[in-house]
């Protein structure tokens, strides 16, 4: 039996760092097939952000239902707008995937909003319902919880409040601590995973070098590892290794 693509859905970066060219290159590296479902197109480069623009509703719907019933796993990053989100909800819950990782993208790394909704609200929630893993960045987690700029290190009860904030589907929580305040000093970065079993915390070395798409790449590698049959601490371990590898290596 031939192996079942990753379905991989979110918006058109052209300096190919992030979005969908960062999770094709994954995928390919990791030799896995996948298909890819447009939500937007961006303007922007390294240092600057100038515009997006969500891709036709109608266009995303039908590049959905071409994907055919059988979809077992998926990763989501840019939603788009309201109409997006709320048709990826509807696909989601007659296809009934697998796992699903949302990747939630809030904002640009070269600046720029990237969401249009101001809030998290009710289309959001039926979204990540749907979902079995979450992988937010600190700035994300907070807008997800209505708590932006609040100065705070203690990553753990964010990522249990986040836990609690979703249902339905949803197995985990990934909070990514690169984005949160430093503690002291601290060299370190702390990401945590919030599950059924409790919180699980990892520590990694701060790394200097700025470069762009490591939400995005982390998560594909998840989501890789995941249809090879790891468990969720194991693949995100292994996705850690890949992704630091390909981007810091």
């Amino acid at each position: 039996m031939p192996i079942q693509p990753l379905i991989l859905i979110g918006g058109i970066d052209p300096s190919t760092h992030a979005g969908l060219f960062a999770d094709a290159r994954v995928v390919s590296k990791l030799n896995h097939p996948y298909r890819c479902i447009v939500t937007a197109l961006t303007a922007q480069n390294d240092s600057h952000f100038f515009t997006w623009g969500p891709s036709s509703p109608k266009v995303f719907r039908q590049s959905l239902a071409s994907l055919g019933p059988r979809v077992s796993y998926v990763k989501i990053g840019m939603v788009g707008n309201l109409s997006h989100i709320q048709i990826l909800s509807a696909w989601l819950k007659k296809v009934r995937p697998k796992q699903v990782i949302w990747d939630p993208v809030l904002h640009s790394t070269s600046g720029g909003s990237l969401m249009q909704a101001k809030a998290w609200n009710q289309s959001l929630q039926d979204l990540l319902k749907q979902c079995t893993l979450l992988t937010p960045n600190f700035d994300e987690a907070l807008w997800i919880l209505g708590k932006e700029g609040a100065d705070t290190h203690a990553l753990e009860p964010i990522a249990q409040n986040l836990f609690e904030k979703a249902s339905g589907k949803l197995s985990a929580i990934l909070l990514k601590g690169g984005h949160a305040p430093k503690t002291h000093g601290s060299k370190k970065v702390f990401d945590i995973l919030a599950d059924a079993s409790g919180i699980h915390s990892f520590s990694h070395e701060r790394l200097s070098k700025k470069v762009r798409g490591t939400g995005c790449t982390l998560a594909t590698a998840i989501l890789v590892y995941l249809s090879q049959g790891k468990d969720l601490r194991e693949a995100y371990l292994k996705a850690y290794r890949f992704t630091k590898n390909l981007l810091w290596g």
